[in-house]
Parts: C-alpha cells; sequence; structure tokens
C-alpha cells in the first residue's frame, strides 16, 4: 500500500504535518502557503480515501466511522500498530466480534444509530466467517463463490458466458459516480438486486460490493503522479494474452470512473487555453459540471477557423497545452470532404496501446497466430506542409511514419509478409506491387490476410487481377520487375524474394487462371483463417463482393475509429459482419452522446444549454421534447444517437468528421 502512495505522490502526507499559515507573512509568501496547505489537504483527503479502499468490507465500514474527521497519518498509525505492515500485503484485514466488542465497551461517547448498525454488522460478518471455516474444514472440496449476482457490471471475456457488446444486450450500469451526484455512489444501480450470502441470507452490509483492486498495469499507467497529474496513457504487451483481456475488463467494468477521470485530466490539461476560457471565464481548473453545462456541441465548421490559425502559424494554446505536431486529414470514407484535425505526439502513444489491446482479444478467439504471418496491405498518402510549417496527412499515414510504428518491438502475434520500406514507399503502385509479391512468396506462411478498410483490400484483388502474370515471372526468376525504382523498397523485396521458385509460381499461375475467381483468398492463402477489414459504416457495401474472393473465410471487423481519434474494438471479432458492434475504450477520449431518432434526420437534446447548428427541436402533435446529450454509461438500448467526442488533442464536444 505504501508503494502505491508512494507512485501516487500522496504517500508524503503520512510524515510530513499540514502546513501551517503564517498570517504576519508578506502576502506572497502567505499565498504560497495557503496553496501548499490546500494541496497537503486535498492529497491527505486522498490518502485516507486509498487506503480505506484498501481495507476489507467489515474494515471499511468501521474505520469510515472512526477516522471520518482524522487525517491518512492517524488512521495509517492505528492500522500499522493493530496489524504488521508487513501482514498487509499477503491477507486483507479482518476484525473479530471481540476486538469490537472491547472497544464499544471503553466508548465514552454517545454513539449514533449510524454506527450501532455497524458495529452490528461486524458482528454478523465475524459469525458468518466463523461459520465459513467451520465448513470449509469439513469439506476438502474448494469454496466456489459466484460472483454473478455480485458483480452485475462487470464485464466478462472468457468462455461462452462472454457479455456481448451488441446494443440489444442489457446495458452495464456503472458502479461509482453518477451524472446525478458527482459525490455519491447509487447503490441501487450497482446492486439492482440483494446479494444472497451463504445459506441463502441476506448480505446487509449496504456498501456496494465493489472490488478494490484492478490490477498493478491498471493502476501503474492509470494514476500517475499526483491528482492533478493523472495520466491516462496505458500500455499493454501484446504478447500477454491474460493481462491484456484483465486490463479491458478493468477498463469497461470501470467505465464511469475512467470517464471522469479522462474529463478531469482533459479540463486540467487545457484549462488556459483560449478556446476554454471563452466559455469558463478562465475557471482553473474548470469545472466538470460547468463544462457540461456551457461548451456547446460544435461540428468542424465551428472549429475549422481555430485549425486554421494554428496551421498558419498561431501558437498550439488556442485549443491545446500540448504542442499540435502535425495535422490529420480526415479519409472522407463518411463525410465526404476531408478535414484536418489537430494532433499530439503523446497520441500516437494512445494509438499504440489500442493496436497492442486488439491482439489478445484475437488470440482469445483464433489459436496459433504466432505460428505464422498477416498479409495487411497497409500504405502512405501524400501529405502537404501548411504555411507553419505543420505536415497534413491522414491518421494512418502519420501512425506508419512515426517511431512507434518503424521501431515497434517483436511481436510474435503480429508479423507481417510486407517489409516496413514496401508500406513507407510513396508511390502507390509499387507499394502495392511488392507487398503483394511478398505476400505470394510467403503464402504458406500467411495465416490471415487483410487491409484498414474493406475497399483497400478489394483493390488489392482488383490489382492482382491485372498484374498476376508479372508477379508470377517475378516468383519464377527470382528477380524484381525493373519499374520498381524505389531503392530501399527494391531493396528489402529482393531478400524476402531470395531464389527463384518456379514450383510456387507455377501454382499461382494455375489458380489465377482459371475462368472464376470466386475464393481465390482461401486457394492462394490455404493457411488463412479470416480476413481482417472495416465492412460496417460505408464499407458494409463491399460485404458481397469480399464474401464471393474469401472462400467461406470470416469477415472480421476489428476496430472503430477516425481521424479525431481511436474509439473502441470489437470484442466478438467472429461475429458476422451486420452483428458487428464495438465496444468503446473509456480511457481513449471524453465520449457523450447526442440522441438522434431512427432515421438520423432530426437531433432532439438540450446541447449543455447552448444552441449549436446541431441542436434541434423535434415537435410532435404541438409536443416538443428536448433530451439531454448522456454520458458513455447512461446511454439506453433501443436508442439512437450521434457520437460527441472530447479529445486529448483539443477537441471539445465535437461531432465527428469521418
Amino acid at each position: 500500500m505504501y508503494f502505491f502512495l508512494a507512485t501516487l505522490k500522496i504517500a508524503y502526507v503520512l510524515t510530513i504535518p499540514k502546513p501551517i499559515v503564517d498570517e504576519a507573512a508578506d502576502e506572497a509568501i502567505k499565498q504560497t502557503a495557503m496553496k501548499q496547505k490546500q494541496r497537503w489537504e486535498d492529497d491527505d483527503t486522498y490518502c485516507k480515501g486509498y487506503i480505506l479502499g484498501g481495507l476489507s468490507d467489515t474494515l471499511y465500514d468501521l474505520y469510515e466511522i472512526k477516522y471520518a474527521n482524522s487525517t491518512a497519518k492517524e488512521l495509517w498509525d492505528d492500522l500499522d500498530s493493530k496489524y504488521k505492515t508487513e501482514d498487509a500485503g499477503n491477507k486483507k484485514f479482518l476484525i473479530t466480534w471481540k476486538e469490537c466488542r472491547k472497544e464499544l465497551k471503553q466508548k465514552k461517547d454517545a454513539m449514533t444509530m449510524q454506527e450501532l448498525v455497524k458495529y452490528i454488522q461486524v458482528e454478523e460478518n465475524s459469525r458468518n466467517l466463523d461459520r465459513l471455516e467451520l465448513e470449509e474444514n469439513k469439506s476438502s472440496k474448494a469454496l466456489v463463490i459466484d460472483h454473478a449476482s455480485s458483480s452485475g457490471t462487470k464485464h466478462k471475456l472468457d468462455g461462452q458466458a462472454s457479455a456481448s457488446t451488441n446494443r440489444q444486450d442489457k446495458p452495464k450500469k456503472a458502479c461509482w459516480k453518477n451524472r446525478k451526484s458527482e459525490d455519491t455512489v447509487d447503490e441501487d444501480k450497482v446492486n439492482p438486486t440483494p446479494e444472497m450470502g451463504e445459506g441463502g441470507e441476506l448480505r446487509r452490509s449496504k456498501r456496494a460490493r465493489i472490488e478494490k483492486t484492478y490490477g498493478p498495469d491498471f493502476y501503474q499507467f492509470l494514476v500517475e503522479g499526483s491528482r492533478n497529474e493523472v495520466s491516462m496513457l496505458l500500455t499493454c504487451d501484446p504478447t500477454d494474452t491474460e493481462g491484456g483481456l484483465k486490463l479491458l475488463e478493468d477498463l469497461t467494468i470501470n467505465a464511469n470512473l475512467v470517464q471522469q477521470q479522462v474529463l478531469e485530466k482533459i479540463l486540467t490539461q487545457n484549462a488556459t487555453t483560449r478556446y476554454l476560457r471563452s466559455f469558463l471565464n478562465g475557471q482553473s481548473p474548470p469545472d466538470k459540471t460547468q463544462f457540461k453545462k456551457k461548451v456547446p456541441i460544435v461540428d468542424y465548421e465551428e472549429v475549422k477557423p481555430y485549425i486554421e490559425r494554428i496551421a498558419n502559424g498561431e501558437p498550439s494554446d488556442i485549443i491545446s497545452a500540448q504542442n499540435i505536431t502535425e495535422l490529420l486529414t480526415s479519409s472522407g470514407t463518411s463525410a465526404g470532404q476531408p478535414k484536418m484535425m489537430p494532433s499530439t505526439a503523446e497520441d500516437l502513444d494512445r494509438k499504440t496501446f489500442f493496436y497492442n489491446i486488439l491482439v489478445p482479444v484475437m488470440n482469445k478467439y483464433v489459436d496459433g497466430l504466432d505460428q505464422g504471418k498477416g498479409m495487411y496491405l497497409l500504405f502512405i498518402k501524400p501529405e502537404i506542409a501548411t504555411p507553419a510549417g505543420l505536415v497534413a496527412r491522414p491518421v494512418l499515414t502519420s501512425y506508419y511514419k512515426s517511431r512507434n510504428f518503424r521501431n515497434r518491438p517483436f511481436n510474435r502475434y503480429n508479423v507481417y509478409t510486407s517489409p516496413d520500406e514496401a508500406i513507407l514507399c510513396p508511390d502507390s503502385k509499387q507499394s502495392m506491387y511488392c507487398q503483394l509479391l511478398c505476400g505470394l512468396v510467403q503464402r504458406h506462411e500467411v495465416l490471415r490476410v487483410g487491409a484498414v478498410f474493406a475497399s483497400a483490400f478489394l483493390r488489392a484483388i482488383k490489382f492482382l487481377e491485372d498484374y498476376w502474370k508479372e508477379l508470377c515471372s517475378d516468383i519464377r526468376t527470382g528477380q524484381v520487375s525493373d519499374w520498381i525504382t524505389d531503392l530501399s523498397c527494391r531493396s528489402a523485396v529482393s531478400l524476402i524474394l531470395g531464389k527463384p521458385r518456379p514450383d510456387m509460381a507455377d501454382l499461382i499461375e494455375k489458380e489465377c487462371s482459371r475462368e472464376s475467381w470466386e475464393g481465390i483468398i482461401k486457394k492462394l492463402w490455404p493457411k488463412t483463417k479470416y480476413i481482417e477489414v472495416i465492412v460496417t459504416g460505408s464499407m458494409a457495401q463491399y460485404i458481397p463482393t469480399l464474401e464471393f474472393y474469401s472462400g467461406g473465410l470470416p469477415l472480421i471487423s476489428t476496430m472503430y475509429a477516425s481521424s479525431e481519434c481511436y474509439f473502441g474494438i470489437n470484442l466478438n471479432p467472429l461475429s458476422k459482419p451486420p452483428d458487428v458492434s464495438y465496444t468503446l475504450l473509456p480511457n481513449m477520449a471524453y465520449f457523450e452522446f447526442l440522441p438522434v431518432d431512427k432515421n438520423h434526420d432530426e437531433m432532439v437534446q438540450n446541447c449543455n444549454g447552448a444552441l449549436s447548428p446541431n441542436c434541434k427541436k423535434v415537435e410532435d402533435d404541438e409536443k416538443v421534447e428536448i433530451c439531454e446529450v448522456v454520458d458513455l454509461v447512461d446511454v439506453k438500448v433501443g436508442s439512437y444517437y450521434e457520437l460527441v467526442v472530447t479529445t486529448f488533442t483539443g477537441e471539445y464536444v465535437s461531432t465527428l468528421t469521418s
């Protein structure tokens, strides 16, 4: 526990007394002392909360009341004197009725009814523990505890009992803070039905049965530094399937908590930006409630002038406290017209986490992905420079050119047939030819094929139809075609091509020369387990064509993303394309939902108190219905919404462009 508090940089309150403000001192010194005192008091509150959160339920109930008006140090010293620190990490603190009774006898002050109820609960829980221990000693079987009834909000990721992310499922309820009250837990939502204890008896404790620890990785990266230095940059080892799934579980179980921390981080970090100050009157740190009331929903056209000012040389602090390092151009696949979005260096790390967390999900459903390679056809697109010298380019081009991608550690679950030199080749035709050539040469190692979008993958099939004879010639001779002039690309592909392979060329030629190309993917890459492409949204129109070429292979759509930020992943990747749904990762951005009607013709909302072009009223028989934007954990099954995001990169309550 002490190490955890030290990691949060709040352990100092256990050794350093609260600063004293000298009223006779100079005003500047006095102001500094007052800030130090306030900081100490805030950290002391958090420290005490974390210590209490690490106790067993019975101890929590007791010490929460006993030290309600005391400091964290007093609580820590009391616990340390009664329960040796060396045992703290090995077992939960337990309290016996004997100790509790002794304390009651010595208690001089009057006791409230609430305190009395808590002590009675301690007695009951203590007796239940004694009975459980007695039964355990009589039986050689391990005690199996069913968490299903007490963890209604838990998103299971194992076995057939996995919770589906489809919109038809029961919505997940948050068990932390809710929109109605920022300070209390709605226990009716946490435990909608009474929790049954041993022997069918009701648990009498009114405290929500919430798991208090979520793994070292979750806290190590979710909370770094003090309350004002929270970092939402998580990391995930793609080779650790169990750890990755546990991290996903932690994020989804605690979606509301993570979302509130994300919003707090964004507002605290960007409190001094001119955009937020114009709505929040310079509040520092900005109040989340005021943010939701005063900052309006905007579309790209309303944000565009701020981005153009940065592109023309004005400082980033117009919208972002972090330095804007580049502008990301949208693909235009949804909105048609490409637009520019701000991006920072930190956002690349967030995207890396997103890509890494996809791997454990696939490993859960598809075995043996570390025994072969993936033929992923990835491409870069042209980029431009703004008047201020900022690079403007598509989001995928930005990532593939980044150090995060080029210097990525080896991951045996995600080895590409294409060398980076072919992916980063600026000539799209040479890049396509070389990547297909590498994929064909390594055809017996390929376990999955794909591209980002379904349209890009079908372009590759069309390219293969046009160039398969030349590709077979290169494989037969062991020489790359003369028109491949990009030297780095040519050199890398030549190493993979290696020697002449006439037998392989003949086999590929036989398959490609057939009258029909139905099922050609399975024929050319016989070990392929699935095709990974995005087939949702505007890409759904390509599903019939993909199914024609696929030979019955599953079409897997793994992720949901846009130029603004990456949103969510498909936790059931083997689902049919019409059934695909995505689980939003709450650490990626702050998500809100704008209610719309089924046909998306009219939007209904309060717009945080300010009307924007996105705000409309729906009139039905002279009745006006106005709905508020809802948080991630408050969406309703059967309703339709437009996603609204507040990102780490300087976009606030913005509808999506792509």
